[in-house]
């Protein structure tokens, strides 16, 4: 909230239990409206920004819940074999990593990676080289932008 206005928040987590109570945890901290979801497709296809962290062996973010202009913060794949975004989104998407070695290793590419289906070509930058103005962040407002960090 510091550099985005941000007029809601969508929580799911796959025990509704843990979705409700850290919406009221932070609807006490914020104040803006923190609304637990009863699935990830129903926050996926109704933000802005989305924001990931679990440990996933399948994608649970599907490729057609994906629309023009989503970024995606994936943060919480640190193991191999698991994958928290489907590939086809990857592919479509400019894809910024914090490190190659550990992300396609340990991180949420490493599956596609392994299998062929994503190529080191398909990574638009590593976070550094946008820091220090080599490449370029987003340059429109459909561009599909994913955020992706090797815990």
């Amino acid at each position: 909230m510091e550099v985005r206005s941000v007029s809601k928040v969508l929580v799911y987590d796959a025990i509704p239990e843990q979705s409700k109570r850290f919406a009221e945890e932070m609807n006490k901290q914020f104040r803006i409206p923190v609304m637990p979801k009863d699935s990830a497709q129903e926050v996926a296809e109704n933000v802005d920004i989305l924001v990931t962290s679990t440990n996933s062996k399948t994608p649970i973010i599907k490729d057609d819940w994906v629309k023009p202009g989503l970024h995606i913060t994936s943060m919480g794949v640190s193991a191999p074999g698991s994958q928290e975004i489907a590939t086809e989104t990857f592919k479509r998407s400019k894809l910024v990593i914090d490190d190659y070695a550990q992300t396609s290793v340990m991180g949420g590419i490493n599956v596609p990676i392994t299998q062929g289906s994503l190529k080191k070509e398909d990574v638009f930058a590593e976070i550094g080289e946008i820091l220090l103005g080599k490449k370029t962040g987003r340059t429109s407002d459909s561009e599909i932008t994913i955020s992706l960090r090797a815990v």
